[in-house]
């Protein structure tokens, strides 16, 4: 064998296949749904701080809606319709307001009835 065995080329096919899921899948589900960023954002402690990230985050192109809740630290970020919008995008709009940017997960648009 080359050292590597069964092992080496399993991991390397879910190496391969784990960082074309982080190359695509954000921005695919922004992209096809448009949906909503759920974003922790460390720093803000006064419902009178929200404004400038509010402002921030709803500046970018492709956001239809931002709701920020104090409470948790979570801002929640809808785009519109087959807008597309990066993770790095949002943590930026969140720094250039003086917050620090954490976790971000996406959630597809849910159907309208």
């Amino acid at each position: 064998m080359d050292g590597h065995g069964f092992v080496g080329r399993r991991w390397r096919g879910l190496l391969a296949g784990g960082l074309l899921l982080l190359a695509t899948g954000t921005a695919a589900v922004a992209e096809e749904t448009g949906g909503e960023a759920q974003m922790i954002v460390k720093g803000v402690v006064a419902p009178g701080a929200t404004f400038g990230l509010l402002k921030h985050l709803g500046g970018l192109p492709g956001v239809e809606q931002v709701h920020f809740d104090l409470l948790h630290g979570i801002a929640r970020v809808q785009l519109r319709p087959g807008a597309t919008v990066t993770d790095e995008q949002l943590r930026e709009a969140v720094r250039s307001a003086s917050y620090t940017p954490g976790d971000i997960t996406w959630h597809p648009a849910t159907a309208k009835q």
